[in-house]
């Protein structure tokens, strides 16, 4: 169209027309490219900035991210790809896809990030392993006080015992004071429906009041789950944010605000930040044994919690503390407790007397034998008595050892006396006047049924100090013989020496001491 200066338009011959699409029947949007990319190649022109970014990558290595980051984002609106990673100050973070969408490779991806920024002495690590094993290698970290796996309901019992105690204390101070502390769980619905029993109550309890009061006190939890419903509504109010990998029921993707095709065809490693709305790819390690050993080089070991062990069947003796007889009360170490693994004092106060009471092949004479051995470590020369009408460990540490009625006199100069099947005894006068001196103990090992059905007996004014152990009790009724209420379960199995120390009648599940 002709106009004052000039055509409107400009035609110019740049070469060779461009070559045909090699497609054929290729849609006309690409022949259009094919063509401009031609004329822009004619006329020297540089390539144009793209408004977007290339994919993210199908693999991705930790090494190759900065410190603290898991993951690259794809954030269009910027448009930019940053390195991302879990901040523990926003609260719990779930993971939800289905096997093999890669969710155990994010958990162990933070937990090796979390871990090579932060000393053990500042973060305490944990991790419960409801699947094939995949997070055993984090044992080996020094934050890392156990990696307990679904068979061992012990381990998992203590775990939660030791996170509820820590939150209880921590909410008892001003200002909350310690580590972090932060819970890696590969399958959470698995963990919480292991203790969906009667016997398991108590103990899912104190989870989900950890899960739920946690994060207030720099107690955290990073944890698998492979569907939505997985984890109550009641906890999702500590979650902070949520990372959705591919789901086996893409309906699911409603759950969490995400139409079912943004899921649809995740691979493993992808997924979609349900907070920011972003997708990522979280980065697995090379190596993940490698990647702890280099952890545990940084940081030179040590400063990491107490592990998560198990109560033992067989407990030394001479592995214990020494114990503390100056004066009165006296500590004597005699076992193990079960809630923290460490020793467990029977306290005696002055004219304090020590029932033991257990069935036959319980128990009862080696603990005896453990009293008398601890006394003796502590005290050399304190005159220890006994009264063993039947075979029995403690004439072997005994000063004075009464087999009869007749011998019960020789007595009176010991400063201990201990009495094996004390059903079996009948007492002269001679026990009566060590239960009465506030300078003598008496220790009594006896068969609680008996006990009960002999009114009278002088074995029941050793009761009255509220003081001793039950081994493997009938806990409806044993509790009684020393004022205490015992728990319905436990989790250790029976055993010898395995049983419940009493001080001032609260219960304490131990495993007793053995004498070589």
């Amino acid at each position: 169209v002709p106009t004052s200066d000039g055509p409107a338009v400009m035609v110019t011959t740049m070469g060779a027309p461009p070559p045909p699409s090699t497609a054929s029947g290729a849609p006309a949007i690409d022949r259009l490219v094919a063509a401009v990319r031609h004329a822009a190649d004619m006329a020297g022109l540089a390539s144009p900035r793209r408004p977007w970014l290339d994919p993210l990558p199908a693999e991705l290595d930790l090494d190759t991210l900065p410190p603290g980051a898991v993951a690259l984002a794809d954030d269009p609106d910027e448009p930019t790809q940053p390195a991302v990673g879990w901040d523990p100050g926003g609260g719990h973070l779930l993971l939800y896809g289905a096997p093999g969408s890669g969710t155990t490779t994010a958990l162990l991806s933070i937990a090796l990030a979390t871990t090579a920024r932060t000393a053990p002495d500042a973060l305490h690590l944990y991790a419960v392993d409801m699947g094939a094993g995949s997070l055993q290698p984090l044992a080996g970290l020094p934050h890392c006080g156990g990696v307990v796996r679904a068979t061992e309901r012990e381990r998992l019992v203590r775990l939660v015992r030791r996170l509820r105690c820590e939150l209880d204390r921590r909410r008892s101070t001003a200002p909350p004071n310690g580590p972090d502390v932060v819970l890696f769980v590969d399958g959470l619905e698995a963990l919480r429906s292991r203790f969906d029993d009667a016997a398991g109550y108590e103990v899912l309890d104190a989870l989900d009041a950890v899960i739920q009061d946690g994060p207030d006190v720099s107690i955290r939890m990073v944890a698998t789950a492979d569907r939505a419903g997985a984890v109550p509504a009641a906890l999702l109010a500590a979650v902070g944010d949520r990372w959705i990998f591919r789901l086996a029921d893409p309906a699911d993707a409603r759950s969490f605000g995400l139409a079912p095709a943004r899921l649809a065809g995740l691979p493993p490693g992808r997924a979609v930040m349900a907070r920011r709305g972003l997708e990522l790819h979280v980065a697995r390690p090379a190596s993940v044994v490698a990647a702890v050993a280099a952890i545990d080089d940084q940081w030179n070991g040590g400063g990491g919690p107490l592990p998560i062990g198990v109560l033992p069947p067989v407990v030394p003796a001479a592995s214990l503390p020494v114990p503390s007889t100056a004066g009165h009360p006296w500590s004597l170490p005699i076992a193990l407790a079960d809630a923290d693994l460490q020793p467990a004092p029977l306290v005696l106060h002055g004219g304090d007397h020590v029932l033991v009471a257990g069935r036959a092949r319980t128990g009862r004479s080696s603990a005896l034998a453990v009293i008398a051995g601890t006394i003796r470590r502590a005290m050399p020369d304190a005159v220890i008595g006994a009264v063993a009408f039947r075979p029995s460990p403690l004439c072997d540490v005994a000063d004075i050892v009464a087999t009869d009625a007749g011998a019960l006199g020789q007595l009176a100069a010991a400063s201990i006396v201990l009495v094996d099947d004390a059903e079996l005894v009948t007492d002269d006068g001679t026990l009566a006047a060590v239960l009465a001196r506030v300078d003598r103990h008496l220790v009594a090992a006896v068969h609680p049924d008996v006990l009960r059905s002999s009114f009278g007996h002088w074995a029941h004014a050793v009761r009255r100090s509220r003081l001793g152990v039950v081994l493997q009790p009938d806990v409806d009724v044993d509790g009684d013989l020393l004022g205490a209420v015992l728990p319905r379960r436990q989790v250790v199995p029976t055993r010898p020496g395995c049983g419940y120390l009493v001080v001032d009648g609260r219960a304490e599940l131990v495993q007793l001491a053995h004498v070589a």
